[in-house]
């Protein structure tokens, strides 16, 4: 038969339960944007379809068709999220709640956590956030299942946690919160005696739950109701006819109800408190490494977009090097050259460098990157840059930008990242993303195509970020006159003794450097004898770095007027023949000869204004534009060098192309270098050498899985031992002679019932006992059958279910007869006795509260047990075995 209806206050509390569920979700997106962002969208997107749906089903007084319910809460998901996170028109809004649910799941793996604040990527959290209140409010008005509303919920807390992996922090507290709504609400939802009088009326006994009904009847004549002994049979006729017999319910007035609750309660809070203590320590324990990102698995299709290549702009701005392209106010920064990065450049096919940089969409916060304390970055300096006349989508900024701040009125939307397309070949190259293209007015040079990854970024431009080298990117094209803050935290700077210690090109990471020691095929052998003998007997890597910039800064010498390029021929020819040349064949030729000596580099393109230590304002030129190198140590990253030579004019000015970026510190070590050999003091540290896994990327398969095989185990192990474990618990409490007799005979019966049920035979839930006794007669092998074991089993249920009719229907003696408290199949139950009438007893020592009613209980027990074993004999192993082990039995009630 089906479930009485719930009452419409519980179902109130059901509902409120599953908006908090719902807000929960909202909570696990918090990582990923501002809290200032989403409050009111969350909070409206908990509430609001809640609100929906109780009110079209309230008003019909039982659940609203689900078509209507769901067009209500659909039109009331596009209202509210383009009233809390879009604005402009209504088209617009419109607008930007479709691009949300269309393109911003995808669009958010495509961007930095934690994430801009972009009408389309806010609409999913709020989407989350809606759907699971809207199908969790469904659920609790058109089911009676405790935990299932609650199963939306979790799903949305975990694609809120797999979006928000790579933020700082966890998702523990959420995840507690939910683990308390759940079973607050599976409390809520437990069934009562107002659902079950409400909805059993002329139902007859249902022999699974133990819940019987009869409507009133007319009054008719009471035939006698005489309290037989055990063994003896009974049926419900014999129960007075105008009046309706006992019902078993599962109320709430139940002496022990309080006391139940409160140990339900404590229980919850000892999961949950265990569960927050197990969740911030078992990483730990299990030595597990960075969660796996979904967005690392994430392939975009690129875009072509036109660009200039940067290291060929600085032709371009040496040929104007009194051209404004930028101001920068910096604050925080040490006194001389302030070396702001455009792009890095890795890739050398004997006739251009591309780069392997891999751009994402940032919002105000740029995460860390992996590494040591100095990798991540010292001290702040913060930079506000004014464009004037640089163009392209690049933006010049020091190393580890960690804040950004856009424009108040950002340009059209464009790209999100970038990604170099190789000149020669225009092939995409597939590492991934790389900077857009960066030049200025009159600038000349070699034009090199880029590919764009793009995706639709909504109404305004932003930045992207290369979170691997701290590079930025405009998602549109610069505009002159436009304003950006950049706070960076580039690395420190390290004293002689930390660099003497320092390694490189090790074995642990030879698979991170192959990109940064690869060389194009037909090297000039005059490149592979200037690398011997420049730095050939250098003492340890960073003093062969040095050495090596030394020899090129003082036997070469810079020349603006030296044609550009950087290519193979270019290289040879300047090492060989003119010795002269810009900081685009110094930086090449740098490169290319420490990767001869096995260390990792690369060049970089950029600017190195000099500055005091205050804050300043700085105009920056085509002058200041610049070339040097970066070689790539174990412990520290990357530690720039500067191999171009300072050059003046007539008048002692600086030569365009000439800048020094070094700082004093540096150009200090690298002196000390140069004079004599370093050697690592005895006490000094060798830096661990470690290689960082992928951002995101599971590195070790065979760790995940022997991981998720012991995860398993564990489950299957706990999921074995409440199969094997419950039914003798469920036994011990059924057959206990710690209730009152007639509570222990329903008890006996509804285990009766589960023996019967494991051998194989079904019984419909309307069965009457007498009608459980044919069917097990007929399960036995025919009413007729009395062999030795079947006959003595068929009459032990005969027995059984004479009693069980006596306790559900007879009347009992006494003011307290017929009444009680206790469980069937898992759940409390509560006998009702009828109005009494002739045949009941008035003293407690005759009937159920005698000691006739105490040897019927004995009796109901061994009957049970009878029927029990009987049961047991004839089912097959592998029948018993998969009883015990389904689900329904093992987790139901």
């Amino acid at each position: 038969m089906a479930r009485p209806a719930e009452r419409w206050p519980r179902r109130v509390l059901a509902l409120a339960l599953v908006a908090a569920l719902a807000a929960v979700d909202g909570w696990g997106f918090l990582r990923l944007f501002s809290p200032a962002d989403l409050r009111l969208a969350i909070p409206a997107a908990a509430a609001g379809p809640v609100v929906l749906v109780g009110a079209v089903s309230w008003r019909r007084g039982r659940p609203a068709p689900f078509a209507l319910s769901a067009l209500l809460w659909t039109a009331g998901f596009v209202t509210t999220a383009g009233a809390t996170i879009a604005a402009g028109t209504p088209f617009d809004r419109l607008a930007a709640v479709r691009a949300g649910v269309t393109n911003g799941p995808s669009r958010l793996l495509d961007v930095v956590v934690p994430s801009p604040a972009e009408p389309d990527l806010l609409v999913v959290p709020v989407l989350v956030t809606w759907l699971a209140a809207a199908v969790g409010a469904e659920l609790v008005m058109r089911t009676k299942t405790r935990l299932l509303p609650a199963l939306p919920a979790l799903f949305g807390l975990l694609a809120g946690t797999a979006a928000s992996l790579p933020a700082a922090g966890s998702n523990l507290a959420p995840a507690a919160a939910l683990t308390a709504l759940v079973g607050l609400l599976a409390l809520a939802r437990r069934p009562t005696a107002a659902d079950d009088a409400a909805g059993s009326a002329g139902a007859p006994i249902a022999s699974g739950a133990l819940t019987t009904t009869t409507a009133p009847t007319a009054p008719t004549a009471e035939p006698a109701v005489t309290a037989v002994g055990p063994g003896s049979s009974a049926s419900a006729g014999s129960a007075r006819a105008d009046e309706p017999p006992p019902r078993i319910t599962l109320g709430p007035d139940r002496p022990s109800r309080l006391p139940g609750a409160a140990r339900a309660t404590v229980a919850l809070a000892v999961v949950v408190a265990a569960g927050l203590a197990a969740g911030g320590r078992l990483p730990a324990a299990l030595h597990a490494g960075a969660p796996v990102d979904p967005r690392a698995y994430r392939s975009t299709p690129a875009a072509p977009v036109d660009g200039l290549n940067p290291l060929s702009a600085l032709a371009g701005w040496s040929t104007h090097p009194d051209e404004d392209l930028f101001t920068v106010r910096l604050t925080g920064q040490s006194a001389g050259p302030v070396p702001l990065r455009l792009a890095v450049l890795s890739g050398f096919d004997g006739a251009t460098w591309t780069s392997s940089a891999s751009y994402t969409r940032a919002g105000r916060e740029v995460p860390a990157t992996g590494g040591t304390g100095a990798d991540r970055g010292g001290a702040r300096v913060t930079q506000q840059v004014t464009v004037t006349g640089l163009t392209g989508q690049l933006l010049p900024a020091l190393d580890r930008p960690v804040e950004l701040d856009a424009p108040a009125s950002p340009p059209a939307a464009a790209p999100t990242t970038a990604q170099p397309r190789d000149a020669g070949s225009g092939q995409g190259v597939n590492r991934g993303p790389a900077p857009g293209a960066t030049g200025s007015t009159g600038a000349a040079g070699s034009a090199a195509g880029t590919e764009t990854r793009t995706a639709d970024a909504g109404s305004g431009g932003g930045f992207a970020v290369d979170l691997t080298d701290g590079l930025l990117l405009r998602t549109v094209p610069l505009a002159a006159g436009e304003r950006f803050t950049i706070v960076s935290a580039p690395r420190p700077t390290r004293s002689l003794n930390e660099l003497a210690a320092l390694t490189t090109a090790t074995a642990a990471t030879a698979s991170t450097d192959a990109e940064y020691l690869a060389l194009p095929a037909d090297i000039p052998p005059v490149l592979r004898a200037l690398a011997k003998v420049a730095a050939g007997q250098g003492n340890g890597p960073f003093q062969q770095a040095a050495l090596l910039q030394h020899y090129l800064a003082t036997n070469f010498r810079f020349d603006p007027q030296v044609p550009p390029g950087h290519s193979l021929a270019h290289v040879e020819h300047f090492v060989a023949d003119t010795r002269r040349g810009t900081s685009e064949q110094f930086a090449t030729t740098f490169v290319l000869a420490a990767r001869i000596l096995g260390l990792p580099s690369r060049v970089v393109v950029g600017f190195a204004p000099d500055a005091q230590a205050r804050p300043a304002t700085v105009a920056v030129t085509g002058r200041q534009a610049l070339a040097w190198a970066e070689v790539r140590f174990d412990g520290a990253g990357w530690l720039p060098f500067f191999p171009t030579p300072a050059a003046t004019d007539a008048r002692g000015a600086p030569l365009a192309g000439s800048a020094q970026g070094e700082s004093a510190v540096q150009a200090a070590a690298v002196d000390a270098a140069v004079r004599g050999p370093l050697t690592a003091p005895a006490a000094a540290t060798q830096p661990a050498i470690t290689v960082a896994p992928p951002a995101g990327r599971a590195t070790d398969i065979h760790g995940f899985l022997s991981k998720a095989g012991l995860t398993a185990a564990a489950l299957i192990a706990g999921y074995l031992l409440v199969a094997f474990a419950r039914p003798a618990a469920r036994r011990h409490r059924r057959l206990s002679g710690r209730r009152r007799p007639r509570e222990r005979v329903v008890l006996a019966w509804a285990h009766a019932l589960d023996a019967l049920a494991s051998a194989g035979v079904r019984i419909p839930e309307s069965a009457s006992p007498a009608e459980v006794v044919q069917l097990g007669a007929v399960a036995g092998g025919g009413a007729g059958d009395h062999s030795a074991g079947r006959g003595s089993s068929l009459s032990a249920l005969r027995g059984l279910a004479n009693l069980a009719t006596l306790a559900l229907f007879g009347p009992g003696p006494g003011p307290d007869a017929g009444t009680g408290t206790g469980k069937a199949n898992g759940e409390s139950v509560q006998t009702r006795r009828p109005p009494a009438g002739p045949g009941a007893a008035g003293s407690p020592s005759v009937g159920w509260e005698g000691p006739w009613g105490a040897r019927a209980a004995d009796e109901a027990r061994r009957l049970a047990s009878t029927v029990e074993r009987a049961a047991r004999r004839s089912a097959s192993p592998r029948r018993r075995l998969a009883t015990r082990l389904a689900p329904r039995r093992v987790l139901g009630r």
